[in-house]
């Protein structure tokens, strides 16, 4: 659509603030909206299919020769259309017909000119008020955001929220209920253990509720301290939360909330609340806070995705996240010609044999990873998916983390919660030549660069080429086995290894979630599913 505000790879707004007003004018780059894009592409996907890009032959006009090109009465041949630089016409012969239609309005061609330049803007105004309309049935202000990709992404999580409002007619499953604010959301888990003050939690909160009073210069002098623990114990055991009226367990904690913020914690200012409570509340507008914690009960009770609120939980998603640089293989093959390469382990010596067998490729097969996506993220069934009814569902509040052994081969085995584990293991070696013409194991892993590790014939090619031999790197790989070290898998990726006879050997840690099928609404009116 022209050149971007900013830089090619990096498309930006600029924004104009008058002086005396404060009125602010911003210049959205038309790419952010619609994606990276011809103006004549965006006009046919978005436009409604009564205006097109007209054509202008840019390359026959220099500043030496302008004036007298378009000064001329006639029209431009189709040869002057032809473009050096795309090596070849950018329309085909209809265009050009359309064109020489157009041009009979005009005069001259620096009157086409002129209105060639004034439509290019016009037409951009009806897919960018298509977007809107899009967008406004879902109650979203496509002109509040920056780019498309930004407000989808509302879209998406105010379809959690108001899943009615989108497609649900292609399945029977039964969704929750839309949010209102007039509902009590509020769901007690029936097994939490109701909460028991110690004179070690009571302390540790006291001296942090110091801590603020210091940095708010508040006096201190009677502050609620850990010789409270009687009072505070007492209050915590036969209270609720004097905003939400939640019970006090060990899955909501509570604390103590000031009624006059310029008064110090001291025990006629404080009322007993939970924690999330009173991280909500601080100095804000209380009914923006009460819809704050409407929502949040509306997420636990629905298990929608929340922010993980366990350290180690964190760190183990983080472990099970792999990319980077792949170790890339190349091979050329000619239809009716090149012999299919096959890969034999050989037990005894321990080594992979590439050799080619007596078949000739005649096609290549190639497996469109995006033709998955919306199964992989959405939990849209897919008989395809041999695992949890047909669905890979998505995470939604974290229900425990544990190191046991014993509960995480349990739960792996039965195959029905939603989890990732941490696990050491591999293929038994019977198994190899059925696995590795796809091995299944896919780690970003730290190679040597060695002759034992990387072949003789890959390391003298590195010798040939003076590539550094010693350093090690690290390559994005598939593999057989994990080399002893523990590695994180998800639930499905787990459990289909384990079908192909992938044997765990030892339990690290595992982290199970809620099942989560907020997004389906969503993704089922986007893609028309």
């Amino acid at each position: 659509m022209g050149v971007p505000i900013g830089s090619l790879n990096n498309t930006n707004s600029i924004t104009v603030t008058h002086k005396k007003s404060h009125m602010k004018l911003q210049f959205i780059d038309a790419e952010n909206l619609f994606g990276p894009m011809t103006l004549k592409a965006c006009v046919k996907d978005y436009g409604d299919k009564t205006e097109h890009k007209d054509v202008f032959p840019y390359e026959i006009i220099n500043p030496k020769n302008w004036n007298e090109v378009l000064m001329k009465t006639e029209p431009f041949e189709y040869e002057d259309f032809k473009s050096q630089l795309k090596g070849g016409y950018s329309f085909i012969k209809d265009e050009y017909d359309q064109y020489l239609i157009d041009y009979k309005r005009f005069t001259n061609r620096l009157k086409y000119l002129k209105y060639y330049n004034i439509n290019d803007i016009e037409i951009i105004v009806k897919p960018l008020m298509n977007l809107i309309d899009t967008f406004e049935q879902f109650n979203i202000d496509a002109l509040h955001y920056i780019s498309i990709d930004s407000f989808v992404n509302a879209t998406k999580h105010y379809s959690i929220y108001f899943p009615f409002q989108f497609n649900l007619e292609s399945d029977k499953q039964i969704y929750f209920k839309d949010f209102d604010t007039t509902v009590d959301y509020y769901n007690p888990n029936p097994q939490a253990k109701p909460f028991v003050l110690t004179k070690m939690y009571q302390k540790n909160r006291s001296q942090n509720q110091k801590q603020q009073e210091y940095k708010a210069g508040r006096e201190t002098d009677k502050n609620v301290i850990a010789d409270d623990y009687d009072y505070c114990k007492k209050q915590f055991e036969t209270s609720v939360c004097s905003f939400c009226k939640a019970k006090f367990t060990y899955d909501n904690l509570p604390s103590l909330d000031r009624q006059y913020n310029e008064l110090p914690h001291i025990n006629d200012n404080c009322l007993p609340v939970c924690i999330s409570c009173n991280i909500a509340l601080a100095n804000r507008d209380i009914k923006m806070v009460s819809l704050h914690i409407k929502i949040r009960q509306y997420a636990i009770k629905n298990n929608l995705p929340m922010t993980i609120s366990d350290e180690r939980i964190y760190n183990l998603l983080r472990e099970c996240v792999t990319g980077g640089l792949a170790a890339v293989f190349h091979r050329d093959n000619s239809a009716d010609k090149t012999h299919i390469n096959e890969l034999n382990y050989d037990e005894q010596s321990n080594k992979v044999i590439s050799q080619d067998n007596e078949n000739v490729a005649t096609h290549v097969f190639a497996l469109d990873g995006n033709s998955f996506y919306s199964s992989s993220y959405s939990s849209v069934k897919n008989e395809n998916i041999p695992y949890s009814d047909h669905r890979m569902y998505m995470t939604g509040r974290s229900r425990f983390y544990s190191e046991n052994l014993f509960i995480i081969k349990n739960c792996i085995d039965q195959q029905k919660d939603i989890l990732i584990a941490k696990v050491k293991g591999g293929f038994l070696k019977s198994e190899y030549n059925n696995l590795l013409a796809q091995p299944l194991i896919f780690r970003n892993i730290e190679i040597k660069n060695k002759d034992q590790v990387i072949s003789e014939y890959m390391y003298s090619q590195a010798q040939k080429h003076s590539l550094p031999r010693t350093k090690k790197d690290r390559k994005l790989s598939k593999l057989l086995d994990i080399n002893g070290q523990y590695m994180v898998f998800n639930y499905h990726y787990l459990w289909i290894l384990i079908d192909l006879c992938f044997v765990i050997t030892d339990y690290k840690a595992i982290a199970v979630f809620e099942i989560n099928t907020a997004y389906e609404p969503f993704v089922r009116t986007m893609m028309n599913l």
